[in-house]
């Protein structure tokens, strides 16, 4: 139990353009150096290798804490730091390194019920591995980085984490609306996502993503945790704003349903809790009024507000998920097998369509016995290195959104899930109030 001497009482510490100790401007340089290379690296591909030695060498330099930042900075541009269109991204080998130095610079310490879990998992995984090294890599490598992620990084630097995960998304997103014109960069991507919108032919905007939705999920969950530490000011006002608006565009030239409705909901969640931190209930309602009006104006310029109704005019607003999810369902009826075991990590998806489910997708693969185990451990994950003395109701707002978005999408082998839990985690452990506390808790 926290006891009242376990509890710290801090100003909020300097962000990076403030100097702060914990993240410096080094970390901002590597980053940009970074983004730089890999947009040189579309042109040639030797400039990846050149990022990826610069990642690695980063490793003697940076602390735990500004790897971590890096790392969340340099995941939205999985698709191109590659040092070929087909090859395996050099993101996947930099994140099994990063896991090795976290080890070693924790001790090797590592949660025991984690680590049971691991454990179990990977004897599962290999079963029905078949050749696919690098799934069975990423799912394990992710899993131990997140992990140690709850242990290494304290709750002051809480706020750099999201600023960067945050400037990588916009950064890899502005790249990313050169796709549809440069030939080179959409080699990339097996097909850029074009639908016909009121007899239009009208591209989504995917960022540097292969898929609409996926960006969209990580754009809502930056949005709102990248408002909840401004209002808090543990970053900025300024740089959110053109961050979060930033966001915003980017998340609306999607034209996911899911991400309009996150949005909505995300809306409503940041006016109440400024009306709660701050008691102005006229000026936030003013403010939000003016934003709302401002952004629907801009929206209704660009042609985006018709093409959202017509979004939702359609008449399977599903794609055809249903009929999918439908198809796996009597699969799994049809095998025990499946239902129990999985196919085995190694196994081609269903007909070659993927369910578009992260629920049905870990039950194909994993069977309803590795989906538990699978589960176990990330829960273990969340359930480690509390900072604040209770967890609310609205610090499990996050796991909600990524809970109900991952219904439509499978995630169980995007790099992106690892990311996300960890800035579940982050949430999870936010004092979201009027005051900012850490608690002295032994991880």
């Amino acid at each position: 139990m926290l006891m009242e001497k376990d509890i710290v009482w801090f100003e909020t510490g300097p962000t990076v353009y403030e100097m702060g100790e914990q993240v410096r401007m080094r970390l901002l340089l590597i980053c940009f150096a970074s983004m730089g290379g890999l947009y040189l690296s579309v042109y040639n591909h030797f400039f990846s290798l050149l990022v990826f030695a610069l990642n690695i060498l980063s490793v003697f330099f940076l602390n735990t804490t500004e790897l971590y930042c890096e790392m969340f900075f340099l995941f939205p541009y999985t698709m191109i730091y590659k040092f070929n269109v087909g090859s395996t991204s050099l993101f996947t080998y930099l994140t099994l390194v990063f896991m090795l130095v976290f080890l070693f610079k924790n001790r090797f310490r590592i949660n025991k019920k984690f680590l049971l879990c691991f454990g179990f998992l990977a004897l599962y995984l290999i079963i029905g591995m078949g050749n696919n090294y690098t799934d069975f890599i990423k799912l394990l490598s992710m899993a131990v980085i997140a992990s140690l992620f709850t242990t290494l990084i304290d709750r002051e630097n809480f706020s750099n984490i999201v600023l960067y995960v945050c400037l990588g998304t916009v950064t890899s997103a502005l790249i990313g609306l050169r796709k549809a014109a440069w030939p080179a960069l959409a080699a990339f991507f097996s097909n850029l996502k074009t639908e016909y919108i009121n007899g239009v032919e009208t591209y989504r905007f995917t960022g540097l993503y292969m898929d609409p939705n996926y960006f969209s999920i990580l754009v809502i969950i930056c949005l709102v945790s990248l408002l909840i530490f401004a209002f808090k000011k543990e970053i900025k006002s300024g740089l959110a704003v053109v961050l979060a608006i930033a966001l915003v565009y980017f998340g609306c030239l999607t034209y996911s349903r899911l991400f309009y409705l996150s949005l909505m909901i995300a809306i409503v969640f940041v006016l109440v809790l400024r009306m709660k931190s701050t008691g102005k209930i006229i000026g936030s309602i003013a403010l939000l009024s003016v934003a709302l009006i401002m952004g629907l104006y801009f929206a209704n310029k660009a042609g985006i507000i018709s093409n959202i109704l017509y979004r939702f005019s359609a008449t399977d607003i599903t794609n055809n998920r249903t009929n999918i999810w439908g198809q796996y369902i009597d699969y799994f009826n049809s095998s025990v097998k499946t239902l129990f075991l999985g196919d085995g990590i190694g196994a081609s998806y269903y007909n070659g369509v993927g369910p578009h489910n992260t629920y049905i997708e870990m039950v194909y693969f994993l069977g309803i016995i590795g989906s538990l185990i699978y589960v176990g451990m990330y829960w273990c994950i969340l359930k480690t290195g509390r900072c604040i003395e209770k967890r609310k109701f609205v610090n499990y707002s996050l796991l909600f959104i990524l809970m109900i978005m991952s219904a439509t999408l499978g995630m169980l082998f995007s790099n992106d899930f690892g990311f996300l839990m960890m800035l579940v985690w982050l949430f999870m452990n936010t004092e979201i109030g009027k005051e900012n506390t850490i608690y002295a808790v032994d991880k």
